[in-house]
């Protein structure tokens, strides 16, 4: 097992939660309103039934699916003209496991530099569990396509629901999408990191590829 690039959750100031299903005795779903951005609002529904009443007016960690947006292709770099401000710019990253959103615990690193799969198996199965209110909301190696947000969170997307999108596209390839809804799979506390956000400026990725192209076939794969 080789390190690899943590995923963030997105980090959402929730402005409203409400009963979507529910009877006297318990909720089965829930509506939220939360804040993205300044600009970006996102409506989320919850179908576990948890009560997340307490979680209005409070800053959260939530791992996200996207059930309903809207996607295209972003404008040529050449073009000038500013996106519209709803838009959220996504990278590809291809189909990740999700335990690529926590880091490998220390203690199941050897000091030959590898990994001990048991340790990292218990360490990994205890983090899933213990996360925010119930768990996670996706097992260790759940591999799931993947989503990078230019400000640097990772979102989940239903493969279901857009496998006609993930069949023509490739890792790395960049998509503009209005969000309409998401699902929630798990709230937090907000966390420090080790490893903080790291952003995607799509432009400059596409200036470099371009710059890269120019470079002639043999020099580019240093062949001389």
């Amino acid at each position: 097992m080789k390190d690899y690039e943590i995923l963030i959750p997105p980090k959402l100031s929730i402005k409203e939660v409400a009963p979507l299903l529910a009877d006297e005795t318990r909720i089965y779903a829930s509506a939220l309103k939360a804040q993205l951005t300044k600009e970006i609002s996102l409506n989320i529904i919850e179908r576990q039934g948890r009560n997340l009443s307490d979680w209005t007016g409070r800053e959260a960690e939530c791992l996200l699916e996207i059930i309903d947006a809207e996607f295209s292709f972003p404008p040529k770099t050449d073009n000038k003209e500013e996106l519209p401000s709803n838009l959220l710019e996504l990278k590809y990253l291809g189909y990740r496991d999700s335990c690529h959103f926590f880091p490998i615990p220390e203690k199941a690193r050897q000091t030959n530099g590898k990994i001990d799969r048991q340790i990292y198996q218990t360490a990994i199965d205890s983090q899933f569990a213990e996360y925010g209110e119930n768990g996670f909301g996706l097992e260790p190696f759940d591999n799931q396509p993947i989503f990078k947000s230019s400000n640097g969170y990772a979102f989940l997307i239903n493969k279901y629901l857009y496998k006609h999108i993930l069949k023509k596209i490739r890792k790395g390839t960049w998509l503009l999408a209005k969000i309409n809804e998401v699902e929630l799979f798990s709230i937090a506390e907000v966390s420090k990191r080790e490893q903080g956000l790291i952003p995607a400026n799509r432009i400059t990725e596409e200036e470099q590829q371009a710059e890269a192209m120019k470079i002639p076939r043999r020099k580019r794969f240093g062949v001389f």
